[in-house]
Order: C-alpha cells, then structure tokens, then sequence
C-alpha cells in the first residue's frame, strides 16, 4: 500500500496526489521493515557535535526480551539474536544508576554480521518517547543515538530560557519524556517484525555529549544580524551576505539535478492518475491501492485561502 501526502488537482474532476517517495518510505517505516532498510547511518548524526564520547558504562547485564543473549568478545559486549516474525524481539541492557543530566543522551554501538541490513532500535528507560535507531549494513558497524528527552526543564534552566523547548547547549523538553533529574538505568535494544532471524553484536554503552548550559556572562543576545546562533559556526551557516547568493545558486543547481518523480503536475498532482469525483472539500478516499488525499480546490488557491484564515486568526487573538 501506498501513503499519498499532499493535495492538489488541475482540473474541475480532480487529482489525487501521490508523494511517492515520501509515502513509501512512510510505509516501510510504519510497517516496520526494519530487515530491509539500506546502508547505515553515519557514525554521529550530522551537523551534531557528540563529544565528548564516554566514559563507558560498566558493567552492563543484558537479558533476553523476545531476543537470545550470548557474551560476545570483549568487556560488556554481547551477541543479540532476534527470531523472525511479529513483534518486537528485545534485550534489556542494564546497569547502576548513571547521571547524564547533563549530556546529550546514551550511545551504543551495533555490528551487524548478517548478510542483510538491520535497523535497531534502543529505547532508555522503558520510555518509547525516548528512542533512537540506527540502519547498519552488512558486515559494518554503526553508532545508534538515544537523545534523553525531558518533561520539562529544571527551573533554572527555565529562568535562564523562558518558554523554550529546546535550549542552548541541547537539553529538550517534550510533552512525554523522563523527569530530571535524568539517571539512565536501561537501555532496551530491539528490531521491528524482522522478516528473518536477525543477528547483532552490541557494546561500548557510553554517554555522549554535553548538554550544560552555557554561561550566562556575555551571552545574550544569542541570535545575530542573520537569525542564527551567534555562538558556533557549521557547515553552511551564514556569514556574510554573498552567502545568500550562493547557497541560491547551489540549491538551483541542486533541484535541477534532482528534478523529482516523473509524471506530476505543477502542484505536484498525480497528473496521470485517476480522476474522482469533486465534492467540495478535502477528504480521503481508499481507491484501490491505499488512501489518497483529495482535494478541490487548484493548490496554490488553497494555499492562499488557509493563508487568509490563519491571518483573520491572528488579528482576532490580537484584539483586546
């Protein structure tokens, strides 16, 4: 089954639209075919600043969740194999009390000795609102990322920050998570319906890191001329006007590289696709292969409508 996304439609009968791309990665990750996921991730998610890296955590117990343990060489390390079929197969890996309150989260690394990609996921603390995953191909080794996710700041933090989710030196709060202070106790390290025996080899469990907060002499104001944070500089960050220019012409030279699926309208419509009945308003419709979104209107007049009615929203929570 196909994920269709988007809306739009240049004729009076209509367009279904279809993101083909985006629907099928969509798919596959709600289906969780986490077997079939290509090449890994790369060592450290990018434009993140992991450092630093440990010290490792030890020593960790792991026990068998749906998953069989086996030691594996070298200290705390170990071998996971998943059965195939639904579910979920885990380990728990476990281990005393370890304070990254102020750290970015937990890291592990993963070896995948199978002939087939895995991806693997890693929730901390029993919490699935705080989980990482990480896609390894045959024979390497990736690094899966769990970032420790908090209820809601501590008071100093919200004193220094008010009404800010994510803050300078990378704590973030979200309506789920783990209350600080945050003590990682578990990780629990598991595959999604493997669609056959699954095997990796884990270990290396470390902090990774740092998310204290900066300090407040000379900080503010924090943003520059740009919008930007003033206090780091990134690939692709913005330092001079010129910039602009360039990063235009390079994303240019980009789109026209990379024009997109064939076959789509100007609004990015299923222009070859079927045409359904027009009732007046946005709905779904399961026609044959999944649901579609469909809708009535051309794009760009939706577009300029939901633009008007978010306006007249504004000024009326403006108005004394």
């Amino acid at each position: 089954m196909l994920i269709f996304f988007d809306v739009s439609i240049s004729t009076p009968r209509m367009k279904p639209v279809a993101s083909f791309l985006a629907g099928l990665v969509a798919a596959l990750f709600l289906a969780g075919c986490a077997s079939q996921i290509p090449p890994a991730t790369p060592a450290a998610p990018v434009g993140l600043d992991t450092r630093p890296e440990g010290p490792a955590i030890a020593p960790v117990k792991a026990t068998g969740d749906g998953a069989t343990v086996a030691p594996a060489t070298g200290q705390d390390r170990f071998a996971l194999a998943f059965r195939a079929g639904p579910g979920n197969p885990a380990a728990r890996l476990t281990f005393a009390d370890t304070d990254i309150n102020d750290r970015l989260g937990l890291a592990l690394d993963v070896r995948n000795p199978d002939r087939e990609p895995v991806r693997v996921y890693a929730d901390l603390n029993g919490d699935t609102w705080v989980r990482g995953y990480v896609a390894v191909a045959p024979g390497q080794t990736g690094t899966l990322y769990v970032f420790a996710r908090r209820k809601k700041h501590a008071a100093a933090v919200l004193t220094q920050f008010p009404g800010m989710h994510g803050v300078p030196g990378g704590k973030m709060s979200l309506w789920a998570g783990i209350e600080e202070p945050i003590l990682a106790k578990e990780l629990k390290v598991f595959v999604v319906a493997p669609s056959a025996a699954t095997r990796i080899e884990v270990g290396n469990l470390r902090p990774f890191g740092s998310s204290a907060l900066p300090p407040a002499a000379g900080f503010f104001p924090f943003i520059e001329r740009y919008g930007q944070y003033k206090h780091k500089d990134w690939p692709g960050k913005v330092l001079a006007d010129a910039d602009f220019t360039a990063n235009r012409q390079r994303e240019d030279a980009e789109l026209a590289a990379q024009p997109g699926p064939a076959g789509l309208d100007r609004y990015g419509g299923w222009a070859a696709g079927p045409q359904l009945e027009a009732t007046g308003h946005f709905r779904v419709e399961n026609y044959q292969i999944g649901f579609l979104d469909i809708g009535d209107t051309p794009y760009a007049e939706t577009v300029a409508a939901a633009r008007e009615v978010g306006y007249r929203l504004y000024e009326t929570r403006r108005a004394p």
